[in-house]
């Protein structure tokens, strides 16, 4: 099964999940350097079988992360990533 790169070692998941307050600070540091919010990407990772080889990475625009808003958190996984890929102008996998 595909999860998701976990933020440390010792976790694993199948779906990456981060708080809004986690993007918050992220548009906060590209005002900051004065970079257009619209340059800004948030990357999620996904490997397959334990296997960090086959990493594959989604490139979201930040200003397009609603379509993943669900409760009080962002929630991010493969299925939904590639479901959306191609309905989310400038979302990319790499």
């Amino acid at each position: 099964s595909w999860r998701a790169r976990p933020a440390a070692p010792s976790v694993t998941a199948t779906t990456a999940r981060r708080l809004p307050k986690t993007f918050k600070r992220i548009r906060a540091t590209a005002k900051r350097l004065k970079i257009p919010i619209t340059s800004v990407y948030f990357v999620v990772g996904f490997y397959h079988n334990s296997d960090i080889r086959t990493i594959k990475f989604f490139g979201i625009p930040l200003d397009e992360l609603s379509p993943f808003k669900w409760r009080a958190h962002y929630k991010f996984s493969m299925k939904r990533c590639s479901q959306l890929q191609s309905a989310i102008y400038g979302m990319f996998a790499l």
